[in-house]
């Protein structure tokens, strides 16, 4: 059985530790750029979606679009040996 040694009050640190002003003040700064960012982002009108035509589209993608494939054929089963 052990017994577990408590820290007085004036040694205790906190839990994220102490901030000087300096990063205290870059810290608040990022996350309020951060709040405009995300605000800015849910506020914005979404970007219209624009069908691509087939005439539009390389003679590559087109073929791929266009041509259905091909079934394959099926696989003939080997025959069982018996040993």
């Amino acid at each position: 059985m052990s017994t577990a040694t408590t820290v007085p009050a004036p040694y205790r640190q906190p839990l994220w530790g102490t901030l000087d002003r300096v990063s205290r003040n870059c810290l608040a700064a990022a996350a309020v750029c951060g709040v405009v960012v995300v605000i800015g982002v849910l506020v914005a009108p979404p970007v219209p979606v624009r069908e691509a035509k087939l005439e539009e589209m390389p003679e590559r993608i087109a073929k791929l679009i266009l041509e259905r494939p091909q079934p394959a054929a099926p696989k003939r089963a080997a025959p069982a040996v018996r040993a």
